[in-house]
């Protein structure tokens, strides 16, 4: 009998999450969900941002290069790591580590780990996602204005 090899199948939405600006008023950016992603990720220019808000929990900058290498085989520098409340829908989600990415073509990527930890369940046909380990939150998915 034949055995049966396990895919790994990626799911990639985007999805709106929520951060605190200085003056404590709460900012929208669109946040990439994807399943086959090892580590969160944010743009510098939104880290940037994320330090000086209401948000912002702590940073460490990297003493040497980090490399990381994307699904496309490119390679990324990494600066950094940015610790950060993110709000999703009404429900907070405290101290989510992301990785700093000067080119990062997305606002952020929340990777496998993150999802994990949440309880995500990505339901394509009903356009949403329930994170199931927090409060049950239905978000629905998002189109990125281009």
């Amino acid at each position: 009998m034949p055995k049966l090899q396990r895919k790994t199948r990626q799911v990639t939405a985007m999805i709106k999450v929520g951060v605190l600006d200085k003056d404590g008023n709460m900012k929208t950016y669109y946040c990439l969900i994807d399943s086959c992603a090892s580590k969160n990720c944010i743009s510098q220019t939104l880290a940037d941002k994320a330090k000086h808000s209401k948000s912002f929990v702590s940073f460490q900058e990297f003493t040497r290069p980090v490399h990381m290498v994307a699904a496309n085989k490119q390679s990324m520098r990494a600066i950094g790591i940015l610790k950060l409340r993110v709000y999703l829908k009404t429900k907070v989600y405290n101290d989510t580590n992301f990785i700093v990415i000067p080119d990062l073509s997305q606002d952020m990527i929340l990777g496998k780990p993150t999802l994990r930890r949440m309880g995500a369940v990505i339901d394509l046909e009903a356009n949403n996602v329930t994170l199931r380990n927090c409060f049950g939150v239905t978000i629905p998915l998002a189109n990125r204005p281009e």
